[in-house]
């Protein structure tokens, strides 16, 4: 059996095309305005000082990151990341049938499936090495076919997940679920700082206090709503 190298050849230009349109669908321009914006409103703001809520913030995130609880839970933030775009991965490849039979089932799918068939290739490379020993050459040719037909399947599974991955709001559709729940508790948290940089520092009347607080909640939520649409139009 000949390798379709046309196909095959067909199959690149059309990941690369895609993946050259998922690269011209992001905004560059854009996002550049909004950051260039984003730091005219808060760091320039905070540099001359009219921004005293946000000077606050940063004092309160210097103290905050001083502790070890800081990073004891970012590090658990950054081991949830990967477990949910596993698990999105290995449901995507479910439900597309990419799996070795068996490995659906199987705790850890891509380790089972990769270990398969790499028996399987292993298996084939033997049964060459048996017939050529042995003299036997239209084995041996049988052989080689069959090791030429698993090599097109894989090959035709790797173009297909590549292919999957650069649909059009496929990567967003994976991603985003867990961007956004971090922008929120990023957002909470910095809040609560702010809260209690407040209740800290008291000294004016309540009604002076209450305007601090509301300055400090909507620049906040300008820096967070902001990050998060930059970072969206990235990934579409």
């Amino acid at each position: 059996m000949a390798m379709d190298v046309d196909s095959m050849f067909h199959d690149i230009e059309s990941i690369l095309m895609k993946l050259r349109d998922r690269v011209t669908d992001i905004p560059f321009e854009k996002q550049m305005f909004m950051i260039e914006e984003m730091v005219r409103n808060s760091l320039d703001m905070m540099m001359i000082g009219q921004a005293p809520e946000l000077e606050k913030l940063v004092d309160s995130l210097v103290y905050v990151m001083m502790e070890d609880s800081f990073w004891e839970t970012l590090d658990m933030e950054m081991m949830y990341a990967p477990e949910m775009m596993y698990e999105s991965a290995r449901m995507m490849a479910l439900d597309s049938g990419m799996l070795s039979e068996g490995c659906d089932v199987d705790p850890n799918p891509f380790l089972c499936c990769f270990k398969t068939r790499a028996k399987n290739g292993l298996v084939m490379v033997e049964h060459v090495v048996a017939d050529i020993v042995a003299e036997d050459l239209d084995h041996c040719v049988e052989n080689l076919m069959m090791m030429m037909q698993w090599n097109k399947m894989m090959m035709e599974n790797m173009m297909m997940m590549a292919d999957m991955m650069l649909e059009k709001h496929r990567i967003g559709c994976m991603v985003d679920p867990m961007i956004v729940n971090g922008t929120e508790e990023m957002r909470m948290m910095m809040q609560d700082l702010m809260m209690s940089t407040e209740h800290e520092h008291e000294h004016g009347s309540s009604e002076e206090d209450d305007s601090s607080e509301e300055d400090g909640a909507n620049t906040i939520n300008y820096l967070m709503d902001n990050s998060l649409e930059m970072v969206q139009m990235a990934y579409g």
